[in-house]
């Protein structure tokens, strides 16, 4: 017997353990509600998995547990992992300046590492600045990405505040390819998904079904492709690739400290105002995991673990009018001990 059939086996075992939580996500599919994949690990064991509707609709292409999505802001947990790896090799301090690096932005000499990870920098947050100046910046090389950063007038004293801003998380993979000399879609892959064996997740660009990779779309008398971006641009900030099977092993490789030290996990969840360094805190009943959601297009993903019972999660979506939070309690009342 072969180990793909194996696989596929134990797949189809998980999913038939739960007969009323799948026909629930093959219904959000049928009424056109949304689309995608799911995952619950435990002990590094799948409880389920279900995938559900489309990768693509031209061609038509049905998505299953291999389909790949862009995780938008989870990335930003990939990318803390990575500061602290950095931090525990004596690259850098979180407490380092940003004029270490970029000593020609604004606010470089009072604007620390910590404050990048924490939000509260004070760059301005000019992917949502719809103003005549910054509408049709679209920069695409790393010299034109830092000249925005140069270029941009701040939105507060760092440490004033925490507003969560997508230029931090970019800032930091400029920063660590200052130190690693090499892009950050290779950092990525040499230090999180090769150590991880991690074959499906990566710094995705243009979305390629051929690949296994998942359009995302909109509603309008039915669903409507988006217009495929290059996800790679937003770098730690929001450009990672994964399947929901994959970021949960992350998360439990995560949680193991198998990453980093258990001194750096403890670092990362750490939380200031329910914000750690690239990561959430999460309260479901009694329980609370830790984790990331992310938007990017018409995807919508969370993924997170609870320490408690060793568990992990994960929901893609590359379609959705329905309400997201309702279905992460349908996935997880199940599962989550109260």
């Amino acid at each position: 017997m072969s180990l793909l059939f194996l696989l596929w086996a134990c797949i189809i075992q998980a999913q038939s353990t739960y007969p009323e939580l799948e026909s629930y996500f093959n219904r959000l599919a049928e009424r056109e509600k949304a689309m995608g994949s799911v995952c619950v690990r435990q002990n590094g064991k799948i409880l389920f998995q279900k995938s559900f509707g489309y990768a693509s609709i031209d061609p038509s292409i049905k998505a299953d547990s291999l389909t790949i999505y862009q995780v938008g802001s989870i990335s930003k947990t990939f990318t803390a992992v990575i500061i602290l790896q950095m931090e525990e090799e004596g690259k850098l301090k979180l407490q380092d300046k940003l004029s270490r690096f970029f000593p020609d932005w604004p606010q470089a000499s009072q604007t620390t590492i910590e404050h990048l990870l924490r939000h509260q920098s004070g760059i301005h947050n000019f992917g949502k600045d719809l103003s005549r100046k910054y509408r049709d910046v679209k920069p695409e090389t790393t010299e034109e990405i830092k000249a925005v950063f140069r270029n941009s007038k701040p939105d507060f004293r760092p440490g004033q505040k925490t507003e969560y801003n997508n230029a931090n998380y970019i800032a930091l993979s400029l920063i660590a390819e200052e130190l690693d000399g090499i892009s950050f879609a290779q950092i990525v892959k040499q230090r999180i998904t090769a150590p991880t064996g991690l074959t499906r997740t990566y710094l995705g660009d243009s979305i390629e079904p051929e690949k296994g990779e998942a359009y995302s779309f909109y509603y309008r008398k039915g669903w409507q492709e988006n217009f495929t971006a290059h996800y790679g641009k937003l770098m730690g900030a929001g450009g990672v690739a994964s399947t929901p099977t994959e970021l949960c092993k992350f998360f439990e490789t995560l949680f193991r400290a198998e990453l980093f030290s258990a001194e750096a996990l403890e670092q990362m969840v750490d939380m200031q105002e329910n914000m750690g360094l690239g990561i959430f805190s999460y309260p479901f009943g009694s329980q609370r995991c830790y984790g990331h959601s992310g938007n990017v297009d018409s995807f919508e993903s969370m993924a997170a673990y609870f320490p408690e019972q060793k568990l992990a999660f994960a929901v893609c979506l590359n379609a959705n009018r329905t309400d997201f939070n309702q279905l992460l309690i349908k996935l997880l009342e199940l599962f989550v001990k109260p």
